[in-house]
């Protein structure tokens, strides 16, 4: 009997800056969800919609908004 070795996944890459970097969903749907506050910072802290884990994302006026990552707070 022979068995066939599978290759490996290939990792997953978001798509766009707002997926989720852990899975295929947004990390935020609905930016008008978030509260007013949250757009005067050069910092925005969300739970992800999909999974839940606590994402962050950076502001930088040369290259904008950063795409999603875990929070490492």
């Amino acid at each position: 009997m022979t068995t066939t070795q599978t290759p490996a996944p290939a990792p997953y890459v978001p798509a766009h800056d707002g997926m989720c970097p852990l899975g295929p969903h947004l990390v935020c749907a609905d930016f008008n969800a978030m509260p007013q506050r949250m757009w005067r910072t050069d910092r925005q802290d969300w739970p992800c919609e999909g999974c839940g884990a606590p994402m962050t994302r950076t502001y930088a006026p040369a290259t904008g908004w950063s795409a999603w990552r875990p929070a490492t707070r």
